[in-house]
């Protein structure tokens, strides 16, 4: 029992970094060009945009997005 409990473990923590390594990949890529969220078409706020050059969606609707992102696991 404690084998199969350990191997869940260690799934787990290998999607926990693998989703880590791609949000990572993602913060680092190249600054997004358009300055309007592509979910809303709202303008991404000056300071996001410079804290998160790779930004593509104003605040809320990352938020949103994240929400329906954490229903599905990617693997």
């Amino acid at each position: 029992m404690a084998d199969a409990i350990d191997r869940a473990n260690q799934l787990a923590e290998e999607a926990r970094d693998a989703a880590l390594a791609r949000t990572l990949e993602a913060s680092n890529a190249a600054p997004a060009e358009d300055p309007f969220c592509e979910d809303c078409g709202g303008l991404i706020p000056v300071v996001r945009r410079e804290r998160l050059p790779s930004a593509t969606r104003c605040v809320g609707c990352q938020s949103v997005h994240e929400r329906k992102s954490a229903h599905y696991v990617q693997r």
